[in-house]
């Protein structure tokens, strides 16, 4: 839970399968929380990297 580590910035990536980065939609949630999407552009497996 975010709210137990401190203050600090989320950076969230997602990378395509050919090394590329996506967009990344972000939407603030009632809780606090926040939520990422993105859209796979080809098929395989993707990374998805938070840093806090």
């Amino acid at each position: 839970i975010k709210s137990d580590a401190g203050v600090a910035d989320l950076d969230v990536t997602a990378t395509s399968p050919l090394g590329q980065e996506l967009p990344l939609q972000v939407t603030a949630l009632n809780d606090g929380a926040e939520m990422f999407e993105f859209s796979p552009s080809v098929p395989g497996s993707y990374a998805i990297n938070v840093t806090y």
